[in-house]
């Protein structure tokens, strides 16, 4: 995933069973974070308390949005570590994204 430091940028997360059937996402809390590697400090984290949401859209379907601010990522440039990780009504915990997959290029202007 490619996006430019400063910019507002949604991040759109379905889950889908074997089938590839829309889960239900009732009950769920979810954790975003960027970091420089695993096991580093986050520079950036999000939760359901915050900047990620439960959407539906007009078949009912539900999916997750990160919302990244401008500040977010303003100061970042290079490739990234980012983990996403979900947990059901239950508490169960699921790691649906994970790895150094994010790229954050540069941008001139500023502000």
């Amino acid at each position: 995933m490619e996006i430019y430091a400063g910019d507002y940028t949604e991040i759109e997360v379905s889950l889908v069973d074997i089938d590839g059937n829309p889960l239900s996402l009732v009950g769920v809390s979810a954790t975003y974070q960027i970091s420089e590697s695993i096991g580093t400090t986050p520079l950036v984290t999000k939760t359901t308390d915050d900047d990620v949401e439960v959407i539906t859209d007009v078949k009912g379907n539900t999916r997750l949005k990160i919302k990244l601010y401008s500040t977010d990522t303003e100061n970042l440039e290079g490739i990234y570590y980012q983990e996403f990780e979900v947990k059901d009504a239950d508490g169960k915990p699921y790691t649906v994204l994970a790895g150094n997959t994010l790229a954050i290029k540069p941008t001139a202007i500023k502000g």
